[in-house]
């Protein structure tokens, strides 16, 4: 792997960000997720880039998704007459 990068913005995704920040997700992770899911770039490119094999990126980016979604899922509260109130 490369050497650990310092944290950034993931693009603006303050989900990714909040992610990091409250250890839901790593760093790498966001980094695989961004790529993927934002960017759409192949697993060969996302491999390439952050210095790892293409089935980590995969299992990478399998692993993040359930963990990403579950935390939404418990951050996100629908009050009565559809107020949205989130962590």
């Amino acid at each position: 792997m490369k050497e650990k990068r310092p944290k950034w913005n993931y693009m603006g995704s303050r989900i990714l960000t909040n992610a990091v920040e409250k250890g839901i997700i790593s760093q790498i992770e966001a980094e695989v997720v961004m790529e993927n899911a934002v960017y759409y770039r192949s697993w060969i490119f996302i491999s390439m880039e952050l210095g790892i094999t293409p089935k980590i990126a995969v299992n990478l980016y399998n692993g993040a998704i359930p963990k990403l979604r579950k935390w939404i899922r418990a951050s996100v509260i629908i009050m009565p007459k559809g107020k949205v109130i989130c962590d």
